[in-house]
């Protein structure tokens, strides 16, 4: 006996508002993950010139415990959010820019766009960039 599951109507619907919801969240929050990320390589001076990890001041600056958090939670942080994902994002809509009729991912990223001239489709990155260059 074969079962075939019946897509509901507004399945479609539902996966472009999550996809749309997703990308909105990730350019709300992109200056903010950017900060805290570079956080993670700051340090401080505390009494007598010892350098303290800023996130937690009871982890000596760039020892081996500070490496560690900084390798597993801060660079990830860095190529994956604050780097890769703006930047597959503008690739996706360069890639989908001129093309004509209905297409998703032009769909998707029309809040990143949408209200901006034709050919400034771009300035949301542009804006983005200068955020994470400014806490850098």
């Amino acid at each position: 006996v074969c079962v075939r599951l019946i897509r509901p109507p507004w399945m479609p619907d539902l996966k472009r508002s999550i996809v749309i919801s997703f990308v909105s969240i990730v350019f709300l929050l992109h200056p903010k993950l950017t900060q805290s990320s570079l956080s993670m390589f700051q340090c401080v001076a505390i009494d007598d010139g010892v350098m303290k990890a800023k996130v937690h001041t009871d982890m000596d600056c760039f020892s081996g415990e500070h490496l560690k958090w900084i390798s597993i939670v801060g660079l990830p942080i860095i190529v994956v959010w604050v780097i890769a994902a703006p930047a597959i994002a503008l690739v996706l809509l360069i890639a989908n820019h001129n093309k004509t009729g209905s297409n998703k991912a032009k769909e998707y990223l029309l809040i990143l766009y949408q209200g901006l001239k034709p050919d400034r489709f771009y300035w949301e990155f542009v804006n983005t960039i200068r955020k994470a260059l400014i806490l850098c």
